[in-house]
């Protein structure tokens, strides 16, 4: 391993997918989250006037539903909406300029207004959407489909601790503020070294980073192709 690298730490079930992305040469995979579904009834997204997707996860479990094909499908972000598409006629992409669910929160409340909403997604969520929409006059329910688990994964890299980023020169790539939160939580009481490099997907993963990183770059667009792009610009400039 070079110690200019790219360390990727997204889940390692996600690697097929990731893969492609990395052209040049691969990065140092080093998962810092897991997944893990949660059965639930296969008819639980029929009866509701809208679901609405906000990850590529939520989009590819919600296949195996029924009712998906026929429902009303609102997306936020490019990714889920290219997969719901595979199987779902009815799907609708939110303005892809707003960077945050939080940015679409005016928008959504203006057009779901008097519907009822289903929100499929982990059981822990990093922005309360149900209880937002609330506020504004819309009924929305959540559906668990998945929960995140926040562990370091050493097994396809030449190390056995995190203690070897301390003299890591590269940049670290996180796409979820799960990723992120499980980093410093396993190098507490540490903290990151402030020469280190973090490339992060988008604004909510970028607060939850707090003020960690001196070195904090966000990708241009919410995608893993931006995110990877963010990442080979800054080890080139290394």
């Amino acid at each position: 391993m070079s110690l200019d690298d790219i360390i990727w730490t997204r889940a390692a079930e996600d690697w097929p997918q990731d893969e492609p992305l990395f052209s040049d040469r691969p990065p140092l995979r080093m998962p810092c989250v897991a997944f893990e579904s949660i059965p639930a009834p296969k008819s639980a997204v029929i009866g509701f006037d809208v679901v609405l997707v906000t990850n590529l996860r939520t989009a590819k479990l919600l296949k195996n539903y029924s009712g998906i094909a026929e429902a009303k499908v609102i997306c936020f972000g490019r990714a889920a909406f290219l997969a719901m598409t595979k199987y779902c006629d009815n799907v609708v992409l939110i303005d892809p300029s707003l960077r945050t669910i939080q940015d679409a929160l005016g928008l959504l409340s203006s057009s779901l207004r008097g519907k009822t909403v289903l929100l499929p997604g982990p059981c822990e969520r990093a922005f309360d959407l149900r209880s937002a929409l609330a506020t504004q006059g819309v009924f929305a329910k959540n559906l668990d489909l998945y929960r995140c688990k926040r562990e370091l994964c050493f097994d396809y890299c030449e190390h056995d601790s995190i203690d070897f980023i301390f003299k890591f020169k590269g940049v670290i790539c996180f796409a979820s503020p799960s990723a992120l939160i499980s980093l410093f939580d396993y190098l507490a009481p540490r903290l990151p070294p402030k020469h280190l490099k973090a490339a992060v997907i988008g604004p909510s993963t970028a607060r939850a980073s707090g003020n960690y990183f001196q070195n904090l770059y966000i990708a241009k667009e919410n995608s893993f192709a931006a995110l990877v792009a963010l990442a080979q610009k800054l080890r080139a400039a290394t």
